[in-house]
């Protein structure tokens, strides 16, 4: 198999069996790769050994490519989600601005849902202590959701509207 740095077919052969186990030297496939690879190595020591460097080289340079690229389609990822997640923002503010709950297209069915999940929460003012957990003094938002939930009036906090979100099938 031709590489950038033009490993020998027994490195090519190595190679093979570390990517099937992961580069797991010790799993007994592997370890035997290896093993004929020394055995060959004490044959040409300084021809093997260059190659054995060849190898580590293309390694590193692939993993390297590779996560340059895993970075480029992540930043692309993320790009396509805020747009997605603008473009469903606009539709729903459309469709409560002319009352509609659901839209049907010809393709797609566009509906209007309300958030699931715990309520949002927002907080005022400061927390007094017997809403903190110690340490570090952290507001304990579970204890702070369930009194407003029973009717506690806390004027450092409130429980806010549930918000909407369209659903596309």
């Amino acid at each position: 198999m031709p590489t950038l740095y033009e490993i020998s077919d027994e490195l090519a052969a190595l190679e093979a069996v570390l990517q099937e186990h992961g580069g797991d030297l010790d799993v007994p496939e592997c370890a035997a790769a290896w093993a004929e690879y020394e055995r060959i190595l004490t044959t040409d020591l300084y021809g093997k050994a260059d190659g054995y460097c060849s190898l580590i080289l293309e390694l590193d340079a692939r993993a390297h490519a590779r996560r340059k690229e895993a970075d480029r389609l992540t930043a692309t990822a993320i790009t396509d989600e805020r747009a997605a997640k603008a473009l469903k923002g606009r539709l729903l503010a459309v469709m409560e601005a002319r009352g509609m709950k659901k839209l049907d297209g010809t393709k797609f069915r566009a509906s209007i849902c309300g958030n699931g999940g715990l309520q949002p929460m927002e907080l005022t003012g400061p927390v007094p202590d017997a809403y903190l957990f110690h340490p570090p003094p952290e507001p304990d938002n579970q204890l702070i959701r369930d009194s407003l939930a029973g009717g506690a009036p806390l004027d450092f906090a409130r429980l806010l509207p549930r918000g909407n979100h369209v659903r596309i099938r």
